[in-house]
């Protein structure tokens, strides 16, 4: 598909050095949405949360350590809190959805946190597959809970999306 400049619009999206910010603002823009985004700290989840506040959002990046793996710099003019948040725990949880919405509700869930262990299957431990699916699963579902009275109060019509993966990094 071209866009009105004769450059595929895909191309441009996918490719992060060819980012017109301006043009992507224009097509996507999020302005006055507030959006959580879970495994905020690398990775996918990072460039999500960074893409996201580009385009206009109050963005909430949750992950166990409540900040960037790596040094990342954040224009200013950019609204982005990490927030420490065990997203295994129900109740942790709950606490830090209901503290976002109630300080101005909660538009759009972007549930990515995930882990991975790197083994053959047959040497997956039952421990290490139930932590797996604490996080991949249960983690997901207790954040869609959570995140649910908030969304459904959203002016904007409340999203969730639910990132997966084989395997992430």
């Amino acid at each position: 598909m071209k866009g009105r400049d004769g450059v595929s619009d895909l191309k441009m999206i996918s490719s992060p050095k060819s980012l017109d910010m301006d043009k992507l603002r224009s097509l996507f823009s999020l302005e006055g949405l507030r959006i959580i985004v879970t495994g905020a700290s690398g990775g996918l989840g990072l460039g999500q949360l960074m893409l996201i506040a580009e385009l206009g959002a109050e963005v909430f990046g949750l992950s166990r350590t409540g900040r960037p793996k790596e040094e990342v710099e954040i224009p200013s003019a950019l609204t982005i809190h990490f927030l420490e948040t065990d997203v295994t725990d129900p109740e942790e949880v709950k606490s830090v959805f209901n503290e976002i919405g109630e300080a101005g509700g909660i538009d759009v869930l972007v549930n990515n946190a995930g882990i991975t262990i790197k083994k053959k299957a047959e040497d997956v431990s039952q421990q290490e597959w139930r932590k797996i699916h604490q996080v991949n699963v249960d983690a997901m579902f207790g954040c869609c809970q959570a995140g649910y009275p908030w969304l459904k109060k959203s002016h904007h019509i409340g999203r969730i999306i639910n990132i997966s993966s084989m395997s992430s990094y």
